[in-house]
């Protein structure tokens, strides 16, 4: 117990390791996204204080309008990810897919059965997990980032990033997915494998500008910095325990 306010940020799910100390935790929480909230249950002791959203360096994603003719699949090679889905796609379209992450222990069945014999080295490459370099130059030069999420994510960066660099996402409507992209405009939510591919058709309609002018607007550093200092501010005013409203965009 301390005798000063305390604000603990949520970045995952509740798990039941940590259930039993959410339902004994007394100070100010937030979330970083609207969906993260509404999939926890109540926490009778603690003060819930809005929603922050992640943010990315903005500065430090290129943006290119010109496209290469291929599409993107950046990050953690599991299931819950849909690595295996995002090939589906590219297969059905006859697209050029780039695949890039890491394989975690856990995930290595998973990469060795669903994802490694679908690499061929041309219509499907693999790239491995990359340098933060690399990893711009592939988002700059996409077509489109697909994001076939598998579950409820709370964020997921890997949207902002892309659209820094005028690449459209197409993902899964779900978890923040929908709190992200700006649905038609700085890319397309789906829900399945025959839509996103009917979407990748239709990206001609999307305007690399308007996808970084978003992510400028509602995921950049100092958006996120404002937010908590909001945030904070609103908890050192308050004269009792109350939920604050002071999220950014949420």
């Amino acid at each position: 117990q301390v005798d000063v306010p305390l604000l603990t940020t949520m970045h995952g799910q509740m798990t039941p390791a940590s259930s039993f100390v959410w339902q004994h935790y007394q100070g100010h929480y937030n979330t970083i996204s609207g969906n993260q909230y509404r999939t926890f249950p109540p926490l009778p002791r603690a003060y819930y204080g809005g929603g922050v959203y992640n943010a990315i360096d903005f500065k430090l994603y290129p943006f290119s309008p010109d496209k290469d003719d291929y599409l993107l699949c950046l990050g953690r090679l599991s299931s819950e990810k849909g690595t295996h889905l995002a090939i589906q796609v590219a297969k059905r379209l006859g697209k050029r897919l780039i695949i890039a992450g890491k394989v975690d222990r856990v995930d290595a069945d998973y990469f060795r059965s669903q994802v490694e014999p679908e690499i061929d080295g041309t219509l499907i490459q693999f790239c491995g997990e990359t340098d933060e370099a690399l990893k711009r130059q592939l988002y700059a030069r996409a077509r489109c980032l697909l994001v076939p999420i598998c579950w409820d994510e709370p964020f997921g960066l890997v949207m902002p990033e892309a659209m820094a660099c005028g690449t459209p996402v197409v993902a899964f409507a779900r978890g923040a997915a929908p709190e992200i992209v700006v649905d038609g405009e700085t890319g397309f939510l789906v829900d399945d494998v025959d839509s996103m591919a009917q979407a990748v058709t239709r990206l001609d309609s999307i305007d690399p500008r308007r996808c970084r002018q978003h992510v400028e607007r509602c995921f950049d550093a100092p958006v996120m910095v404002a937010a908590y200092l909001r945030l904070y501010e609103a908890i050192l005013a308050s004269t009792s325990p109350q939920t604050q409203d002071v999220a950014a965009g949420l």
